[in-house]
C-alpha cells in the first residue's frame, strides 16, 4: 500500500514550484519509474528536512528525492495524488479485450429454448492464455435464479472467444479473466453482447469498461493448490489501484473452505500484480471480485 506522511510544499519550494510550472511536465517522465517501484513495494514517503525520504516496511531508508521534484508534481497536477497517478501513467499495460468488441459473439451464441423477454447477465471467468484464448474450464453463473439455460449457452462458446491477450511492457501475460454475457430479448429480437468485466460497477463506469485482470504467477498459485485440496467456495474482494496493486483484500462470502485455505487465497490476491481497470481510455481504481472454488488444481493450469 502506498503511504505518505505530511509532505508539504511551502516556502521557497512552493514558490519555486509555482514559477516552474511550465517545465513541470518533464518531471513525471523522470520520477514515475522509481516512484512506481516504491509504490508497488508499499514503501513510506516522508518529509525530512525538505527532502522526500523513502523507507521500507522496516523503516530503513531506501531512497531520497529532492522535495522540489514532488512539489513540482503537486503544482502541475493538483495534489499529492499526482505522485501515484504519475507512477500509474508509467505502467505500460494493455488489458485483454475482445477482438471484435461487444458484438463479437452475436452469431455464435444460441439463446436457450426457454428464453424470455428482458435482459439476463451471465458472469464468466477463467484462465486467459498468452495467445488470447480461454485455457481449460471457464465458469459461468447467471445473475438470478432459474437461469441455467443461459449459463449453458454462455459456457458453450467460451473456447471460441477471440481476444487480444493482456500485455505488460509489450509482453503477453496469462491472466485470470472475468467477462460478462448480456442476453437481451424483446419479442423476436434477440441480441447478445460480451464485455470484459463482471458488471459489478456498471453504475460507476458504464457497461463497457474493462475490469481489473489478475496476472497469474504459477508460484503464487501453488499454495492455494496445495492447501485447498478439499471443497472450497468463497469470494475474495479487493480494490485494485491505478498502479495495479490490490488493497483492502478480504473474504466477503465465507461459503466453504478451511481457514488455511482462505488465508493463502487472500495472500495470492494481495501479492499479485494486476492490469488495472480501464474506462474511456483512462486507468481507474476499481473493485475486483474473485471466487475460489474446487477443485483447486484447475488454478495452476
Amino acid at each position: 500500500m502506498h503511504r505518505h506522511r505530511s509532505i508539504e510544499c511551502r516556502g521557497a519550494q512552493g514558490a519555486a514550484a509555482s514559477e516552474a510550472g511550465e517545465s513541470a511536465e518533464q518531471y513525471p517522465v523522470a520520477v514515475a519509474p522509481p516512484l512506481r517501484q516504491h509504490v508497488d513495494r508499499g514503501h513510506v514517503l516522508e518529509d525530512e528536512h525538505g527532502q522526500v525520504v523513502v523507507r521500507d516496511r522496516n523503516a530503513a531508508r531506501v531512497a531520497t528525492f529532492p522535495g522540489l521534484v514532488l512539489c513540482l508534481l503537486v503544482s502541475a497536477f493538483g495534489g499529492f495524488g499526482a505522485v501515484e497517478r504519475a507512477a500509474a501513467a508509467d505502467f505500460p499495460v494493455e488489458p485483454a479485450r475482445f477482438v471484435d468488441g461487444p458484438d463479437s459473439m452475436q452469431r455464435l451464441v444460441r439463446f436457450p429454448p426457454q428464453s424470455r423477454d428482458g435482459i439476463v447477465n451471465v458472469r464468466c471467468e477463467g484462465v486467459l492464455s498468452e495467445t488470447g484464448r480461454i485455457r481449460g474450464l471457464s465458469y459461468c453463473q447467471a445473475v438470478g435464479a432459474g437461469l441455467y439455460g443461459y449459463e449453458l449457452a454462455a459456457s458453450a462458446v467460451t473456447l471460441k472467444l477471440r481476444l487480444h491477450p493482456a500485455r505488460v511492457n509489450g509482453v503477453a501475460r496469462r491472466v485470470w479473466f472475468q467477462y460478462r454475457f448480456e442476453f437481451e430479448q424483446l419479442g423476436e429480437t434477440r441480441r447478445v453482447r460480451v464485455y470484459a468485466n463482471h458488471g459489478q460497477q456498471i453504475r460507476t463506469f458504464g457497461g463497457n469498461y474493462i475490469g481489473p485482470q489478475r496476472i497469474i504467477d504459477f508460484a503464487k498459485e501453488q499454495p492455494v493448490i496445495r492447501t485447498c485440496r478439499t471443497r472450497m467456495k468463497f469470494i475474495v474482494q479487493a480494490s485494485v489501484t491505478e498502479a495495479g496493486r490490490a488493497e483492502a483484500v478480504s473474504v466477503i462470502d465465507q461459503g466453504e473452505g478451511s481457514t488455511a485455505c482462505r488465508r493463502v487465497a487472500l495472500e495470492a490476491v494481495r501479492s499479485s500484480d494486476f492490469l488495472p481497470a480501464v474506462t474511456d481510455g483512462a486507468v481507474v481504481r476499481a473493485l475486483y471480485f474473485e471466487p475460489f472454488f474446487g477443485p483447486s488444481s484447475i488454478r495452476g493450469r
